[in-house]
């Protein structure tokens, strides 16, 4: 389980198991993430940046959001993804609550 900003600069590979992010950030956005026999698993109200995605041998199309059917993502699979979150390839997620102006 990753939960914590992390500062690496390389590319991550899920092969086999789950690897949980608990928070946003724990990737690096630069870098590629490689799904192949594994799933990444996205708690609630994680959105984690990602340049590059490769699920099994497949680069896959950037300015689109990934995530399980749990998710509100727009691709959407059970077989590579767990969690509520979601997976931003090639752009930024939204900023995170809600601002209310009283005058």
């Amino acid at each position: 389980m990753l939960s914590g900003v992390n500062t690496y600069t390389g590319s991550t590979t899920v092969s086999g198991g789950i690897l949980k992010l608990a928070a946003s950030e724990c990737l690096a956005d630069a870098g590629t993430l490689t799904i192949n026999g594994g799933k990444l698993e996205l708690a609630a109200g994680v959105g984690e940046r990602i340049d590059n995605l490769i699920l099994g041998s497949i680069t896959q199309t950037t300015n689109t959001t990934y995530g399980s059917f749990a998710s509100s993502a727009e691709i959407q699979d059970d077989t590579r993804f767990a969690g509520t979150g979601m997976l931003f390839l090639g752009m930024d997620p939204p900023p995170q609550g809600t601002v209310i102006i009283v005058k």
